[in-house]
């Protein structure tokens, strides 16, 4: 569907008990929105409510953005969380240009079972602490494996034997390819196409910390602006520090409900 942006995606929901009586009724809905308008187009468009309680997703759209970077949603995935998904990017690409990079690597290297939506929006939502950096290499290093060997050299943390060769103006002899690739081996890391992610001491927590109350509550803000034709320019929230700083201090915690928007079974409006 054109005219997305990275953090939105558009999904085709379904009224399954219309379905079932062999009535087609659904509609498009492009993610994120108020919570509030969500439940109304799933009330006046999907026509839920009384008896037809129960809705699937039966395609979507948006994979040159969000969709990139996590997990596609399942048939019955909730769509409260996934709202709370787009709504976490949304918050934080600003902040961290990187945040979508991140996730992805983090997806593509590291997760063997797709992630929930709450996980994905806690990854977003944490994305200070996912250790992945830049490549910072000449562009005519093509391979990942230069590239994170460039790196090296580029940010001072290359072998002495390669800094005397450097240094010696023979430089341009080393394979940097295969510099790149016995660094890999010695280190605890995976390359990306754009940048390498660190494997080894992750916070346990990173894609649990906030339950999807308190996500909600950290991107409430966002509510007062149309996630499809986009935020005014100067646009101002509290920011994730302060969120962060009222639990510091000791506010209470509202016990966390890890993997709750994996539903199993129709979803219920």
């Amino acid at each position: 569907m054109a005219g997305l942006k990275d953090y939105q995606i558009s999904v085709y929901v379904a009224n399954l008990g219309k379905y079932v009586e062999g009535v087609l009724q659904g509609a498009w809905i492009t993610l994120p929105m108020p919570a509030e308008r969500l439940q109304d187009t799933l009330k006046t468009e999907v026509g839920l409510g009384g008896r037809y309680e129960e809705y699937a997703i039966h395609d979507y759209e948006g994979g040159e953005g969000l969709l990139a970077t996590v997990a596609n949603p399942g048939e019955y995935e909730s769509l409260t969380d996934l709202n709370l998904m787009c709504r976490a990017f949304e918050a934080r690409e600003d902040d961290d240009p990187d945040v979508y990079e991140k996730v992805q690597a983090v997806r593509d290297d590291l997760d063997a079972v797709p992630r929930t939506p709450l996980q994905y929006a806690n990854l977003a939502l944490n994305s200070d602490e996912i250790p992945y950096h830049s490549y910072d290499a000449p562009s005519s290093a093509e391979s990942k494996e230069a590239k994170y060997a460039w790196t090296a050299v580029n940010q001072g943390w290359a072998s002495d034997a390669v800094w005397s060769m450097f240094d010696t103006g023979l430089g341009y002899l080393i394979d940097m390819e295969m510099y790149g690739r016995d660094l890999k081996l010695d280190g605890d890391v995976s390359l990306g196409d754009n940048g390498y992610l660190e494997d080894a001491d992750w916070p346990s927590d990173i894609d649990g910390r906030y339950s999807r109350e308190e996500i909600a509550e950290e991107v409430e803000w966002l509510d007062d602006f149309d996630a499809k034709t986009g935020s005014p320019a100067g646009r101002t929230h509290r920011g994730l520090h302060d969120f962060r700083h009222r639990h510091e201090l000791g506010s209470p915690l509202i016990p966390v409900h890890r993997g709750g928007g994996f539903h199993r079974y129709p979803c219920r409006a």
